[in-house]
């Protein structure tokens, strides 16, 4: 072997080895054991031996494929996949992220995006972005010089299905969408001067999000209780998080839509309105997503996304790999709500809809109300 890749696969080593050291470093000096205190520190406090060999096993996979893999592999780009590979491998929320790759995850989260939303495009509100353009079907180019600005992505829909019965659609949860919410339910009583008799909320194909916005939005509809309670390793990974006094429909009747592809946050919200009775549920079997991720700043850029909780509803109910069975369910896979506010001359939402429909008719005759709310809570979040 040439000294080259030996002089890699050394260092390689040496990286894990430090990397082990470091991490053993970390654990004897947060919990300091007996045999460190008499100056034999050879093993962690939980007695497992320091993974020597693993490291060296690593170090001698690395020297395989850069000596016999059939094309050349970079030296970063190999141990980024590595780094990859480690932490997709704990579970399928987790994950590494590039410098690139968090600034997504960062502007997703915000709710807000510049006007192009594409990397190369992305720069400071108010400076000047040029673009060569072909339109389709066309040879010539035509250049455009555009000003930046900034274009709020909102998450949430609302319109008025009937006199008195209100609409709302939130399709993710993101730092806009409590305020969000707010303005819409707002709407949803100016349009309806004589108050609102009921409220459908759509959570269907919400895949979740941030988890605070969930819980404000849980909020918005509980004067009272527990939310959402999480469990972790960590002091920070341990938490509760209580409703607030005020509901923003006045205790209006309250249906929540759901299905396979509401997610997390939803499931959160849906989970809390169950469980305290102040919603029917409609709809399928909720995804089953009961864990929080953590994304992490690394020192060198990018980040760590890190599953760090597993929360459970107010009932103390995990739904991770379970979901939420809804109070009533729907036959059929269901639509997926992708035109769900009614455009002029097409049939109104109710109409396309079934269960829209099914949310609004229950809200009209009470149907369901009365053995969701009786239920007792430890039976309210999950049935099996």
């Amino acid at each position: 072997m040439s000294s080259r890749p030996r002089t890699l696969v050394a260092l390689a080593a040496g990286a894990i080895l430090g990397f082990c050291g470091a991490l053993t470093s970390g654990v004897l000096a947060d919990r300091p054991s007996e045999a460190a205190h008499s100056g034999h520190a050879s093993r962690p406090v939980d007695g497992t031996a320091l993974p020597w060999q693993e490291a060296s096993l690593f170090a001698e996979v690395y020297e395989r494929v850069k000596r016999d893999y059939v094309d050349d592999v970079d030296d970063h780009g190999l141990m980024e996949k590595a780094l990859r590979g480690m932490v997709a491998a704990l579970d399928p929320h987790s994950a590494y992220l590039d410098s690139e790759e968090f600034e997504e995850i960062r502007l997703s989260t915000m709710g807000s995006y510049p006007a192009g939303a594409i990397a190369r495009m992305r720069g400071a509100s108010g400076s000047l972005v040029s673009l060569t353009i072909r339109r389709a079907g066309g040879e010539a180019l035509a250049d455009y010089t555009l000003r930046r600005a900034q274009v709020e992505v909102h998450s949430v829909m609302q319109q008025t299905l009937e006199p008195g019965y209100g609409y709302l659609r939130v399709t993710t949860f993101s730092e806009t969408t409590p305020a969000d919410v707010g303005r819409a339910i707002s709407r949803l009583k100016r349009d309806n001067p004589s108050g609102l008799k009921g409220l459908v909320l759509d959570l269907r194909n919400n895949p979740g999000g941030v988890l605070e916005a969930g819980v404000a939005v849980a909020d918005d509809f509980l004067d009272s209780g527990v939310i959402v309670t999480a469990d972790g390793r960590t002091v920070e990974a341990r938490f509760r998080m209580d409703a607030t006094p005020g509901d923003l429909i006045d205790g209006a009747p309250l249906v929540v839509l759901v299905n396979g592809g509401s997610a997390s946050a939803s499931e959160i919200v849906a989970g809390a309105l169950k469980d305290h009775g102040r919603a029917l549920l409609i709809g399928r079997r909720t995804y089953g997503k009961g864990s929080v991720q953590t994304v992490m700043p690394l020192n060198h850029g990018g980040a760590v996304k890190l599953t760090t909780s597993r929360y459970f509803t107010p009932s103390g109910t995990s739904i991770h790999g379970k979901g939420i069975i809804p109070d009533l369910v729907e036959e059929g896979p269901g639509l997926a709500p992708a035109e769900l506010l009614t455009a002029r001359g097409s049939p109104a939402l109710a109409d396309r809809d079934g269960d829209v429909r099914v949310a609004l008719d229950a809200l009209k005759t009470g149907h369901g109300f009365a053995q969701a709310s009786t239920l007792p809570v430890a039976m309210r979040a999950f049935v099996p």
